[in-house]
Formats: structure tokens, sequence, C-alpha cells
């Protein structure tokens, strides 16, 4: 079994048999699919065990709802796959996705292999607008450069995602690398995705695009409201802060930019459902009591413009009256920084 293709199924009874057929139409077929029913109350546990009685490559799991991350995990400890893929339960991927995420991790003989994907952006069931979202072409060897793309050093957004990847199952066990069950909103791919890729040696990424993702509005994770969206963040921003406690400085200064510029989206995400300033400072002042975040704001970007672009030396200023506690000129940045990425 070359392959084991995950899926975690939560109330999905209007997507499953698509998502089925889709894979059924593979050009690949040396894999096996494991459906993870995660507390479904709609009719998705019967339709996967309908699937599974005719379809001897598929195995399905029930649990009482424990969210996505615990459901790939027990996705891969029942994986027989030597590589695996994860894939969500209402997208789309191309028929040659499976061939040639193989082909290109086993061609190139590299741990990861990471590839374009197509944005599809959905209201009221209607495709509104699609955005591909392309990557360059790269073989990545050298443990710097991995850290630069790992940490968006160029904003290609490479490895922000799972379902645009191909992992060894391998390097997953060794390590004993699993999805961080704290994680019930989003963010758990690029946490894993770190977690993986510390352990890797060689990585490619594709230019091509297989995976089609839906983003529906008021449905997907990133267009709903979290109310724990700061503590999220923070945990995040603790967790990277401590697996990269031993980098050297260059790469940390990498790390704490990541970092900072994933909070000036939680910003963002954080205004779409409150205008009220004063709410703005406390989410500010809240975040100082993460070790994590004021390990990023010792970000010093002028200290090495030949490796951070220039145009990030704000968050100079930011962490500067950060530190002095000027929380409300750190908002007014915040928000000039908010509208510039609104045009």
């Amino acid at each position: 079994m070359k392959v084991t293709v995950i899926i975690p199924i939560y109330n999905g009874e209007h997507f499953i048999q698509k998502m089925y057929s889709l894979l059924v139409a593979q050009t690949y077929r040396d894999f096996e699919i494991i459906y993870i029913n995660d507390g479904s109350s709609d009719n998705s546990l019967d339709l996967l065990n309908k699937i599974s009685l005719n379809d001897s490559s598929v195995s399905v799991y029930s649990q009482s709802n424990k969210g996505i991350c615990a459901s790939r995990n027990v996705g891969i400890d029942n994986a027989k796959g030597e590589y695996l893929i994860f894939l969500d339960q209402d997208d789309g991927i191309e028929k040659d996705l499976i061939e040639n995420y193989v082909r290109i991790i086993e061609e190139k003989n590299v741990d990861l292999a990471s590839f374009g994907k197509i944005h599809y952006f959905i209201e009221n069931s209607n495709v509104c607008s699609v955005e591909p979202q392309k990557i360059d072409e790269e073989l990545v060897t050298d443990k710097s450069r991995m850290m630069e793309c790992l940490f968006n050093i160029d904003n290609k957004k490479r490895l922000m995602t799972i379902w645009n990847c191909i992992y060894k199952k391998d390097i997953i066990d060794k390590y004993n690398i699993r999805f961080d069950e704290h994680f019930k909103h989003g963010d758990e791919d690029g946490m894993f995705n770190i977690e993986y890729t510390l352990k890797c040696q060689r990585i490619y990424f594709s230019s091509k695009s297989y995976y089609h993702y839906y983003i529906r509005k008021g449905i997907s994770t990133i267009t709903k409201y979290n109310k724990d969206l700061l503590s999220d963040y923070l945990y995040y921003a603790d967790k990277v802060s401590k697996l990269t406690v031993d980098f050297d400085k260059n790469d940390l200064l990498i790390v704490k930019l990541y970092l900072l510029r994933f909070y000036s989206n939680v910003y963002c995400r954080f205004c779409r459902f409150n205008n009220s300033i004063k709410d703005k400072v406390n989410f500010l002042i809240k975040s100082g009591t993460s070790r994590g975040f004021v390990f990023a704001t010792s970000l010093s970007v002028h200290s090495d413009t030949s490796r951070i672009p220039k145009k990030y030396i704000f968050w100079d200023l930011f962490s500067f009256i950060y530190k002095k506690e000027q929380y409300y000129f750190a908002v007014f940045l915040l928000e000039f920084l908010y509208r510039i990425k609104s045009n």
C-alpha cells in the first residue's frame, strides 16, 4: 500500500459522495481511504458504511465529536500507506492528484512535496471568483532556505495548508508528529507543517495545482467568528517559539517576522467582527501575556535587511511602541496596515 488518503467527516452528507467519486476516478490506484466520522448528527456515518461495504480500500472510524485534529490523528494511527495525503470533505481534486503527488516525492527523492492550489470563493452555492495560488518550482536542501519557505518570508504560502502536500509516514512515526488537538478553529495545518518540516532534509515545491479549495462564506473556518481567536494565536506563538529556540539568530529573525505577520492576520480577522477601539486595545494588551508574542516583538528588521525585505521595517516601529505600552498608537498602526491589505 503506497498511499493513505485521510478524510475527516463532520456532517458531510452533502459532500461525501462527490469526494469519493473523485477518488474512485484517480489515475493512481495503489491507495487506501480512511474516513473518520467525527460525531456527525446527519446521515454521514450511514453513507460511509455503505461505501466501505462495497469498497475494500475504504476504512471507516467513528468517534464522538473531538475536532478535525483528533480525527486526522486517528487516520495517522491507522494508516498503512508509505505516504499520507490529507483531504477536506467539501473540496475538490483533479483526477491525477495522487499520481502526481507520488511521482514528485519519489522522482525528487524528497521528504515532503508541496503543490499550488486553486481557491474558489462561494456564496449562496455560486462560485463568485477563482484565484489560482501558484508557487515557484524549487528543490530545497539548504536549511536556511527551508526555513524561509516554511515561515513564508516571500508570502508564497507554500506550507500554510496540508491538503496541497504529501508526507512520508515513516518521518511522522519516527518523531511522533501529530496534529495538535488544542486547535479547534484553524491554524492546525501550519503547526503540523512546522513540526514536520523541521525534521526534513529535502523538500520540493511544484508549480502545478491539483487541489480545489472551496471557501464558503459564513461556513469556511476563515470566514467564521472565533471567540478563541487570540488565545489560539498566543498558544501557537508560544509553541513556535519553543520549537525554534535552538535556531541561530538569523533564522530566528524570520520566525519572529512570521509570528508578527500572522498576528496582523489574526488582528484583521478580529476587526471583521469588532470595531470598538477599546476592545482592540484590550486585544493588544492581552497579547503581551504570551511568551511567544513577546519573543516576536523582539524582532529587529533593520539589523538584517539582506535577509528580510525592507518593506517590513514598520514592524520595528510596532515593536517599539508596543513595548512602550503605547497601545492606541499600536492600534493606529495596525489599522493602517489593515486598510492597505483591504485595498
